[in-house]
């Protein structure tokens, strides 16, 4: 896959995040999976239906929901750490059991 002229190949993914290696550099990207709602939008006056779709973290999310790393095991470590807290939100842990 390419995105802004980079190559990027799907490491792993889960329902609260993804990690894809970054070709060009070597290094690793893990960032919060996000959902883009459905619903009409407006693109050069024309209204366009989109269904509701996962996006990709724009340039400001870096440092927020998503992150860049130069090791694997920087990159899994941030991806089970993301995977955890949105377990933890949502209830789902084994702690205290």
């Amino acid at each position: 896959m390419r995105r802004k002229g980079q190559a990027y190949s799907l490491v792993k993914k889960s329902e609260s995040a993804f990690m894809y290696e970054v070709i060009e550099d070597g290094g690793f990207d893990v960032f919060e999976r996000r959902i883009s709602p459905e619903g009409d939008r407006v693109f050069n006056g024309e209204t366009v239906h989109r269904e509701a779709s996962e996006s990709w973290p724009g340039d400001s999310a870096f440092g927020v929901l998503a992150w860049h790393f130069m090791t694997p095991e920087g990159a899994e470590k941030k991806f089970t750490e993301i995977n955890y807290q949105k377990n933890y939100e949502s209830g789902e842990t084994d702690e205290g059991a």
